[in-house]
């Protein structure tokens, strides 16, 4: 196999022992030729969250600002993994892209990602870093994904049925298929190391009407959706 792309919840961020468990878990993923990171805001999105939640700012300002943000968590890890190269610049992303090279990136999805990219993701809290990864394996011509979460997994779920439960955001079911290998890794509480990922199911693309899990996280009760 060659590329995956992790999406690292930011809620993990907090987590004791993160850090080190986080550094064992990549050492064994050796199956990869390139890894790309992704890391959600955690507790910075949270807090624009509550912002925005009391005073109703522009939905389209505030996606693109806690897209921008993703970069302090980026610059927060970083230290953790030494063996990872930060891609900084459009230049760092295309010459990575065009050679292919080995290694593990971490990724600021504002290299990807812009209001002058083009792409079809809605712009809100619908749409989070979980579905930021997938555009990102999408663009890398990949369509294997990791998601790394914080919260118990349920057994037999497929993407929608984790999107219902708020685990992931509502947008990821429409942006995947049954091409798709999407591994979703439960961290315990303690951040030590996890155990074995589960593979869910990925279905079609549809344009589904929100659910329940949509509504909560939309309000800020879904527990494992990682906005960014």
């Amino acid at each position: 196999m060659t590329a995956v792309v992790v999406k690292i919840g930011g809620s993990l961020l907090t987590h004791p022992h993160f850090a080190s468990g986080l550094r064992w878990w990549l050492s064994r993923q050796s199956r990869w030729r390139q890894v790309f990171l992704i890391v959600g805001g955690g507790e910075i999105i949270d807090a624009v969250r509550r912002i925005d939640a009391a005073q109703r700012c522009d939905a389209v300002a505030i996606h693109w600002l806690c897209v921008r943000l993703m970069r302090h968590t980026i610059e927060l890890v970083a230290p953790w993994l030494p063996e990872a190269t930060v891609l900084q610049r459009p230049t760092d992303w295309a010459d990575c892209v065009d050679e292919a090279r080995p290694g593990c990136f971490l990724v600021p999805p504002d290299l990807f990602y812009s209001p002058d990219s083009g792409d079809s993701l809605p712009c809100d809290w619908t749409t989070t870093s979980d579905s930021i990864a997938a555009l990102l394996a999408n663009k890398l011509g990949t369509r294997n994904l990791v998601l790394l979460k914080s919260c118990p997994l349920p057994v037999n779920a497929d993407v929608q049925r984790l999107a219902d439960l708020g685990i992931v955001d509502p947008t990821l079911p429409r942006l995947v298929d049954s091409d798709w290998r999407i591994e979703c890794v439960a961290w315990p509480a303690d951040g030590e190391r996890p155990g074995a990922g589960v593979v869910v199911a990925a279905g079609n693309p549809d344009e589904r009407l929100p659910t329940l899990g949509s509504i909560l996280h939309r309000e800020g009760r879904g527990k494992g959706a990682d906005f960014r």
